[in-house]
């Protein structure tokens, strides 16, 4: 039920900045069938860290937070040339993924995260929306310290580029 369009967009924006992504970013493959466009991603394997109990994601917050600060530090600050077109006139200063919350990979065995997965909302977006949206889905996630965490590593990567 996803129009070809919004299909098409989340390929080119996931195509955009897999070289560009710190973490993972799943291929999307197009498949055109009986008159409709489906598309299928690579599979990451991994667990879904809103899925962690509270307590394991407060514990591994600040980790987990310096691995998302990276990545929205990469893909805020990038400039595709590839999808410049999709940037629009809306308020903004970088790129945003809009749902990290919901969309975290994690490798239960290394408690490394390892992939960021459905790219259907991103957009050019402010940074403090990309903060917000660390946690915006979740109330244990909102609880453990997690944006927090994302938004001291991002100053740190931040000023360090700076230097």
């Amino acid at each position: 039920s996803i129009p070809t369009e919004k299909i098409m967009r989340e390929k080119r924006i996931t195509d955009a900045f897999a070289n560009i992504s710190p973490l993972r970013i799943p291929k999307i493959e197009i498949v055109k069938a009986g008159g409709y466009t489906f598309y299928k991603y690579d599979f990451i394997p991994g667990h879904n860290l809103n899925a962690f109990p509270e307590r394991v994601i407060t514990e591994n917050a600040w980790h987990w937070g310096k691995q998302i600060a990276e990545f929205i530090y990469a893909v805020h600050n990038a400039r595709p040339h590839e999808i410049d077109d999709l940037r629009g006139d809306g308020d903004g200063d970088g790129w945003n993924h809009n749902d990290i919350c919901n969309n975290i990979i994690v490798d239960k065995k290394t408690m490394q995260i390892v992939g960021l997965i459905d790219w259907e909302y991103s957009g050019w977006g402010t940074l403090d929306t990309e903060f917000r949206n660390t946690v915006a889905f979740s109330k244990k996630m909102q609880n453990s310290g997690f944006q927090i965490a994302v938004m001291a590593q991002y100053k740190s990567i931040a000023g360090n580029a700076n230097k």
